[in-house]
């Protein structure tokens, strides 16, 4: 609230400032975290904080494991876009780590212990490491326009 008791200043829309956490299905983890895994799914519930964000953005990719225990990394979220599960392409397919659309189906069904449902709703999401050294100048970009759009080009 503003000092005169507004919230804020009127024909101006705030952002609001947080990091960015995606949470990676356990099973996946590993693979994710290396970059050896670009592309995952999730069952789309509800929306999360991410859908609003325009991609490439630093995330905090997460996990945590039958334990409790979490285990985090800087990454980048280079895409994501929701589709049927039995939509995916053959390049997903690649991303994902499966030959065709039947080991896809398979490794689905024992991650999630329900029933292939080709017309479910999943969100994808795009993911790569963190690169030291190369990523802080392109993110520093996308941060400050996420955070302060029209401001930053003036």
């Amino acid at each position: 609230m503003a000092a005169d008791g507004s919230k804020g200043p009127k024909p101006y829309r705030q952002t609001r400032a947080s990091t960015l956490f995606l949470r990676v299905p356990v099973g996946e983890w590993a693979a994710v975290k290396r970059g050896a895994k670009r592309e995952f799914r999730s069952p789309s519930g509800p929306l999360s904080q991410l859908h609003a964000v325009k991609a490439p953005m630093p995330v905090v990719a997460y996990s945590v494991n039958k334990a409790g225990k979490h285990d985090a990394r800087l990454m980048v979220l280079e895409k994501h876009w929701r589709e049927p599960l039995g939509a995916i392409s053959a390049e997903s397919l690649a991303a994902e780590g499966c030959a065709n659309l039947a080991q896809f189906r398979r490794q689905w069904m024992l991650r999630e212990r329900k029933r292939f449902t080709p017309t479910r709703i999943v969100t994808v999401y795009q993911v790569r490491p963190w690169r030291p050294g190369h990523d802080e100048e392109q993110m520093a970009a996308r941060l400050l326009e996420h955070l302060y759009g029209e401001w930053v080009n003036l």
